[in-house]
């Protein structure tokens, strides 16, 4: 089947403003499409970066493994694995935290001029909807588009 990722989001906020983003990742081919599935449309790009963002990278280090929450009474804490590493494309850094059985907990990305956590809840061990991996209808056929000179298509730079 290949390393697949969908990403969805569509927070909303007190201003009365709202970021939708849906994501679908084909890390394995290179390829990802940025989907409105509200207008039909979307955008079939190439990644230049295949850093998947739920993995722990092969060049990862090991730093500790910790305690969140107080691990002396039962069922109130989480222990995980802290490991770091360098974006060097991004000239950045992360620290991904994995729980024991390596299911991400949160990571952390930061650069010069940004930083990003991803923090997960309620983590599925199944994909409940496969079809949530498939190409929708109205993206098939589509050529993927030029990346223009300079520009890195990852997932982390569609948010940072």
């Amino acid at each position: 089947m290949g390393k697949k990722l969908r990403f969805r989001s569509n927070d909303s906020y007190p201003t009365n403003t709202s970021i939708a983003l849906d994501l679908l990742m084909f890390f394995e081919e290179g390829i990802f499409y940025k989907i409105d599935s509200k207008n039909q449309s979307c955008e079939k790009k190439s990644l230049q970066s295949t850093l998947e963002p739920l993995d722990i990278p092969d060049d990862a280090t090991f730093l500790s493994s910790v305690h969140t929450g107080n691990p002396s009474i039962e069922g109130e804490g989480l222990k995980v694995n802290v490991w770091t590493g360098s974006i060097p494309d991004m000239k950045g850094h992360y620290s991904i935290a994995v729980t024991m059985g390596c299911l991400p907990v949160s990571t952390f990305y930061f650069t010069e001029s940004t930083t990003l956590l991803f923090s997960n809840f309620d983590v599925d061990l199944e994909i409940k909807d496969p079809d949530l991996l498939m190409v929708p209808s109205f993206c098939l056929g589509l050529p993927v588009e030029e990346t223009p000179e300079g520009t890195v298509n990852s997932f982390l730079n569609e948010f940072m």
